[in-house]
């Protein structure tokens, strides 16, 4: 399955056209991005907490500093998991 973090994450979707492919239990999962560049292999030792905002914590794993950027991290099973949620709310 193809699962798109945008809607999750409340923003339109802005010209997804790559999607990132990983292992998820038993199955492969696919999160539609707009563009993968640099991808990086991160150590969860090395992941930050992430500031709680109120919006999306469910599916922000941490943060992480790399080359000067704070980047954010979201959590593929929370993102998949927000979509059975959704669909189960539409039920």
């Amino acid at each position: 399955p193809l699962y798109s973090p945008a809607s999750i994450l409340g923003a339109a979707p802005i010209g997804e056209q790559v999607a990132l492919v990983m292992p998820g239990g038993l199955a492969r999962v696919a999160l539609a991005v707009d563009e993968a560049e640099n991808v990086i292999s991160v150590s969860l030792a090395d992941v930050l907490d992430a500031p709680r905002t109120g919006h999306h914590d469910d599916v922000v794993l941490g943060v992480i500093w790399h080359d000067s950027e704070l980047l954010t991290l979201l959590d593929a099973r929370a993102v998949v998991s927000s979509y059975a949620a959704l669909s189960m709310e539409g039920a």
